[in-house]
């Protein structure tokens, strides 16, 4: 008799929001869920896992008021821990999901068990093969972040994709005449920069789940157009963004 392969959960689901409001709306969503499915109520999973998670939801919306109130950077830095502390706990209700979703006695097939993890309000992952595809033109945000530096944040929706790619570019300013501002393109994964006088060129790379980055040691005075491109796999590129504008 061939072994039934396990249905898993999509974690990152969860893992890769990067909105505060978003992620406490899901984990009270899986403790409202999970707490009255008669597969993941108590005993199977304890009334005192929940409180564990009602713990941690509380947490993050005491710390988004008190950043809401004083924006701060400590503030906001509490905000992020709780986020973590809420992560940790939507990873261990995953984990009893999962081993609860496939025991024998409440599946006979794997679609079962993908049925029995969406009434946890969870994920399953896919059990089709999917194949991958061309990634989407990226959208971000960036700004001007310390001395000399620029943070940049890829938009919600972007966090599949296995290598992101972000390209400061200088924009050279003429004394006399104005200068055509550098062409940008990626052929290929290949980026080319094109400018009729030197310009400053960095460039910072991403890989796994991570969206948020930080140029350092920029040109301080002057402007830079950032641009991004993902890829999903060796041949699967984006198409170059559209360039995002900062002024340092």
């Amino acid at each position: 008799m061939a072994r039934i392969k396990k249905a898993l959960v999509k974690r990152s689901d969860y893992s890769a929001i990067v909105v505060h409001a978003d992620l406490l709306a899901y984990i009270a969503a899986c403790i409202a869920t999970g707490s009255v499915a008669t597969m993941f109520m108590n005993p199977h999973i304890t009334t005192l896992f929940y409180g564990a998670g009602t713990t941690a939801k509380t947490a993050l919306f005491d710390a988004m008021e008190v950043y809401k109130a004083s924006p701060t950077t400590p503030n906001l830095e509490t905000v992020q821990d709780k986020m973590i502390l809420v992560i940790i706990w939507l990873d261990g209700f995953s984990d009893q999901v999962e081993t609860i979703s496939n025991d024998p006695a409440n599946r006979t097939s794997r679609e079962e068990a993908v049925t029995n993890i969406t009434h946890s309000y969870l994920t399953p992952q896919s059990i089709v093969r999917v194949p991958k595809t061309k990634p989407l033109k990226p959208t971000f945000t960036a700004a001007p972040h310390g001395a000399g530096g620029i943070k940049v944040d890829l938009s919600k929706g972007f966090a599949e994709t296995k290598v992101t790619v972000y390209v400061a570019v200088e924009l050279p300013v003429g004394l006399v005449t104005p200068i055509p501002p550098p062409v940008v393109t990626v052929v290929e994964g290949q980026l080319s920069v094109d400018c009729s006088v030197p310009v400053h060129v960095a460039t910072l790379t991403l890989t796994g789940k991570g969206t948020t980055a930080i140029f350092k040691n920029l040109k301080t005075g002057i402007s830079y157009n950032i641009y991004c491109y993902t890829l999903n796999g060796k041949l699967l590129v984006s198409d170059l963004s559209l360039p995002v504008l900062v002024k340092m």
